[in-house]
């Protein structure tokens, strides 16, 4: 009697992942017996095919998760074919149990299997020691690799142990000509793809690190700041729109606290603490997790006050009504055509301007102002 396998796909929805994606898991089935089985691939809804049971070919990564599918069912079917062969009984769960053993078939690390073991790593710790921007710049980092791989290799993947600096060479070449990546924005790319090999290597998934020691040269950028009397000009210029006096005061405030828009936005009265008469914020910076103690200049103080009957401090105790990313970058560009200021203001060079024209003038020195702001080190 001819023993007939199916190997059907299918989205385990009560495995829903934080970010929306769904496990993709493959029923295999014999004799009215059936098992399921992770593939280790995950997609959104909408990218999946119900009726071909194949992810849509307009998804990211569709060839790649589509060319696993195929191999799984392949593996299943070789499978079958050697028990037979060695004249075993063909059960759902023995050729389970086969696939589920490591050595069989041999597990090869891959670029796309790495990336994939760390973001899922990432995710796990969303919101405590990762934040949802870094799930999504590693996410785009692995989208720009598997994209290179594709292009310049004409293969799916790539096996981790094939690495060496030619790739990471072409990489950037990529990267620069195809995308039109910045040589920052390239250093990025090829630091993340350094740190999910590292974490690889660390997670004993890979045996050893690849010889790489190519390195992406990165431009030295002038240190750009504010003068004393540029931010005078911001802070005392008459302006007449609200959300634009909102913007100007929560710029001011970054200039004489040195806090990023994130910390800015999380700044909660239980941040606040007096120690002999003097208020200090007390808290974590996001980027770094480290502590950040700043104490409050009359002006921020000012501030606070300013906005003391906002709704956000009555329903959710948060001290300043910053507005999203967006609108506060939008609006900072108004202000400086509004205050005829030559360097775009951003919240970054607001924390330039606080470490080098507020502080650094007024002789506080740098190893106090590197523990104010949260820094690794002192190189502010």
């Amino acid at each position: 009697m001819k023993t007939r396998v199916n190997v059907t796909y299918h989205l385990l929805y009560s495995k829903r992942k934080v970010n929306g994606s769904i496990p993709i898991y493959a029923r295999i089935t014999s004799n009215n017996q059936s098992v399921l089985i992770s593939t280790g691939k995950s997609i959104l809804e909408k990218e999946w095919n119900k009726k071909a049971k194949r992810v849509r070919s307009s998804s990211p990564n569709s060839q790649l998760i589509n060319e696993t599918l195929l191999t799984i069912e392949n593996q299943v079917h070789s499978i079958v074919n050697k028990l037979i062969q060695q004249d075993k009984p063909v059960t759902v769960q023995e050729i389970k149990g086969i696939l589920n053993k490591k050595d069989t078939p041999e597990y090869v690390p891959t670029i796309h299997s790495c990336f994939e073991d760390y973001i899922t790593h990432i995710q796990k710790l969303m919101n405590k020691d990762y934040s949802k921007q870094t799930y999504f710049k590693y996410r785009i980092t692995m989208d720009r690799t598997m994209q290179f791989i594709r292009m310049t290799y004409k293969k799916s993947d790539f096996k981790v142990e094939e690495l060496q600096d030619k790739f990471l060479m072409d990489f950037e070449s990529f990267l620069r000509v195809n995308i039109g990546n910045s040589p920052k924005t390239i250093h990025k790319h090829i630091q993340r793809f350094k740190t999910v090999l590292h974490y690889a290597v660390k997670r004993g998934v890979v045996k050893q690190l690849p010889s790489l020691h190519y390195k992406v040269k990165v431009p030295i950028k002038k240190v750009e700041y504010l003068t004393q009397e540029e931010i005078d000009r911001i802070e005392s210029k008459e302006i007449r729109v609200e959300r634009l006096n909102i913007i100007r005061d929560l710029f001011i405030f970054s200039c004489y606290s040195g806090l990023s828009y994130t910390e800015m936005r999380n700044l909660h009265e239980s941040h606040l603490q007096t120690i002999d008469s003097q208020i200090w914020i007390d808290m974590m910076r996001q980027k770094t997790k480290r502590p950040l103690k700043i104490p409050l200049l009359p002006k921020c103080v000012n501030i606070i006050e300013k906005y003391e009957l906002h709704t956000m401090r009555k329903s959710k105790g948060l001290l300043l009504p910053v507005p999203t990313n967006q609108k506060f970058n939008s609006y900072l560009k108004e202000l400086n055509d509004l205050c005829s200021i030559t360097t775009p203001l951003t919240c970054h060079l607001a924390r330039r301007s606080f470490s080098t024209t507020i502080l650094l003038r007024n002789k506080i020195h740098v190893e106090a102002i590197s523990k104010m702001l949260g820094h690794a080190n002192s190189a502010i």
